[in-house]
């Protein structure tokens, strides 16, 4: 997360590194305080793009479940 940047709403578009490249990404919910990821790809944040979700947290759900 960018010094000082408050975390982003689940939903918000946000800049995250992907290989080489710099891609955006959707937030789709919140990493462990302890650092514990549970065996998932969670990326450093390098850019918050939105204040409030841009896609609805039920889409963000729906596509979770799928």
């Amino acid at each position: 997360m960018p010094d000082g940047a408050p975390c982003p709403a689940i939903g918000a578009r946000v800049v995250v590194p992907l290989g080489t490249r710099a891609v955006t990404g959707l937030v789709v919910g919140e990493a462990p305080a302890d650092g514990d990821s549970g065996g998932l790809d969670v990326k450093d944040v390098r850019a918050v793009l939105d204040t409030d979700a841009f896609v609805p947290a039920d889409v963000v759900a729906l596509a979770l479940w799928t």
